[in-house]
């Protein structure tokens, strides 16, 4: 436990050292202005969605929906701003050799420096449903304050999915960097890609808030369907302690069980990104080695 609590120590300053900076006040500052600027966007989005929804609900009598409906944005927020910063996190570490060498398991390695991406993810997610839970409350949610202080465990469970997802995404862009030539050109694609569809969904979710009367039936059984993720995460911060115990065993559970199965080929991974990236040096100095 020791050797675990020193990795995740140790993989939460390689991440603050990325951010801000070794030793620089500029890159701090940076640093500082990007996190308050993101902290602003959550806040914004937050109480501008849940203030317009829970306009319409309250008028027809589905502000319970609330909190689910912005389960969704909170979701979707965090994977979009997370994603394209995993790979790095998971793969991107000077001290990769040192680490492996440590006599300490794979699986220990590769979730100390998951829980970064999730502490990225988790601030996210509760600046997205705090003041979702806030806007609830005031608006006479039958949960009253008490959805403010649920929202804190939801946030936590909830940061895991879209964590989870952003590893995976990692893993394959990783992958295939280390198999494949001109891999960025294809990852630069596939990112641009899922932009668009984001940006697609998003408009939909703008025409489904505007038209939310008339699709409350058919809102209610997605979040009991295919979307029971999200439904959880809604019943959750309304006070279902069943909906909340289903959610903690549907997002840990998971998280742990593909952490354990990506573990097998975490150091085989490392170890051909490091090649590469030593075939990439050693053609760059003989290409400029005057002749």
């Amino acid at each position: 436990m020791k050797a675990f609590l020193a990795l995740v120590r140790l993989s939460l300053l390689e991440m603050l050292n990325a951010v801000a900076g070794r030793g620089s006040r500029k890159q701090a500052a940076s640093a500082g202005l990007a996190l308050t600027i993101l902290t602003l966007l959550c806040l914004m989005l937050s109480i501008t969605y849940s203030a317009s929804l829970a306009l319409g609900l309250k008028a027809v009598g589905a502000l319970d929906l609330l909190p689910g409906l912005v389960s969704v944005l909170a979701l979707l927020m965090a994977f979009l701003l997370t994603v394209f910063a995993a790979g790095g996190m998971l793969f991107g570490g000077k001290d990769n050799d040192i680490i492996l060498s440590l006599p300490v398991s794979d699986y220990a390695v590769l979730l100390s420096r998951m829980l970064a991406v999730y502490l990225e993810n988790l601030l996210i997610t509760g600046l997205i449903l705090l003041p979702m839970a806030a806007v609830y409350a005031y608006n006479g949610g039958p949960a009253g304050a008490a959805a403010v202080l649920l929202a804190v465990p939801v946030s936590l469970f909830g940061a895991l999915p879209p964590t989870l997802l952003g590893v995976l995404v990692g893993f394959a862009v990783t992958w295939l960097s280390a198999r494949v030539r001109h891999s960025a050109l294809f990852a630069s694609a596939g990112y641009l890609v899922f932009v668009l569809l984001i940006l697609v969904g998003s408009f939909q979710m703008g025409n489904l808030f505007e038209n939310i009367g008339n699709f409350r039936h058919d809102i209610e059984a997605a979040l009991h369907g295919p979307l029971f993720l999200f439904g959880l995460m809604g019943n959750a911060c309304v006070g279902n302690f069943l909906a909340l115990l289903l959610l903690a065993l549907v997002c840990v559970v998971p998280f742990l069980a593909v952490t354990a199965l990506l573990c097998r080929s975490y150091r085989r991974l490392l170890s051909r990104m490091h090649t590469r990236a030593g075939e990439i040096s050693a053609l760059s100095n003989s290409a400029v080695r005057p002749l």
